[in-house]
């Protein structure tokens, strides 16, 4: 698995609003390199810019989720006197928002994925490199019988 220690998911990025996690502006990309995840965020245009190195261990949490569009639902209710509104609201919950949330005790980071493939095996790379497998214990050789002639 150690071509796993270097899997990276690009997508968007988020932010929470209420509880409700919400897609941003702009270009994401978290990578796990080593024993650091590495995350670059560039929104607004490419005027805002951000980076971050995490320590794995430093990683106390990994949600995987999907929801509905909010930003339709949100549009279709003032329309919902006409017949765009129904459909808006419709598509709200059939368009899904699959995302990824990496919570540590500083900064918690969201990214939208498309994907889906590339995030299990992030996640699952995570997860080693937060928990490696330790190799087993050898057992002691037997020890050989004592001939008493």
């Amino acid at each position: 698995m150690q071509s796993d220690r270097n899997a990276q998911i690009n997508g968007n990025p988020g932010k929470i609003v209420g509880m409700i996690p919400i897609r941003t502006n702009g270009s994401m990309r978290i990578r796990l390199n080593g024993d650091m995840v590495q995350a670059y965020s560039d929104s607004f245009f490419g005027l805002e810019n951000e980076e971050f190195f995490i320590p794995v261990r430093e990683v106390k949490a990994i949600q995987i989720g999907q929801g509905c569009t909010w930003w339709l639902f949100w549009l279709g209710l003032p329309t919902l006197t006409i017949f765009v509104g129904v459909v808006l609201i419709i598509l709200a919950f059939i368009v899904k928002q699959r995302y990824l949330v990496l919570h540590t005790s500083q900064v918690t980071l969201i990214i939208f994925y498309k994907r889906t493939e590339k995030v299990a095996q992030f996640r699952n790379a995570i997860l080693e490199a937060r928990h490696p497998k330790k190799p087993p214990i050898p057992k002691p050789p037997a020890p050989h019988p004592v001939n008493k002639d």
